[in-house]
């Protein structure tokens, strides 16, 4: 009797202390998909056979956008937002999100350059511009601020947030 009692004590400890999803069928074969897809990516960026291939040569700040893609996609698919830990559509929605707004720098990278800093807007009607890239960089840093706090707590959410407000507070501030 006092075997099990022990048992759930640690069963409960275990719970409160990992805030992850115990991974099951087929949501487990999709995560580790998912993972072993993004350690081949990154041995392949570190390896020197793109360069020996001359095939699948990456530049810096692109490959930085598809591993941030690939571990955003992971972090909303292993920490669900819901206390049940049931990974819902809401999840799986934000990985999908936040992974585009990740490949969106890939694939636009050079026309982001090109424009050195002008953002793109679409025009809508005679006087409506849509700032299509600022919206982007909206979501994706607000996704990423999330994943954050799913996975590593909310101390260091506040703190990027502070320094986001400070880098664009700071000729006000001084």
């Amino acid at each position: 009797m006092s075997q099990s009692i022990s048992e759930k004590v640690k069963d409960k400890i275990n719970e409160d202390l990992s805030p992850t999803k115990n991974l099951t069928g087929l949501h487990l074969k999709i995560v580790a998909a998912i993972a072993i897809i993004w350690s081949l990516f990154q041995l392949w960026y570190a390896s020197p056979f793109p360069f020996i291939f001359n095939f699948g040569m990456f530049k810096g700040l692109p490959a930085r956008a598809i591993h941030l893609g690939f571990a955003l996609t992971l972090a909303f698919l292993i920490y669900p937002i819901s206390k049940g830990k049931k990974i819902s559509v809401f999840d799986i929605l934000i990985s999908f999100i936040g992974a585009f707004s990740c490949l969106y720098i890939y694939f636009f990278y050079d026309q982001l350059v090109d424009r050195g800093g002008v953002l793109l807007s679409i025009v809508i009607g005679d006087s409506f511009e849509l700032p299509i890239e600022l919206i982007i960089g909206s979501f994706g840093i607000i996704i990423l601020l999330e994943a954050t706090r799913r996975s590593i707590g909310l101390p260091l959410v506040i703190i990027a947030v502070c320094f986001l407000l400070f880098s664009y507070l700071y000729n006000i501030i001084c």
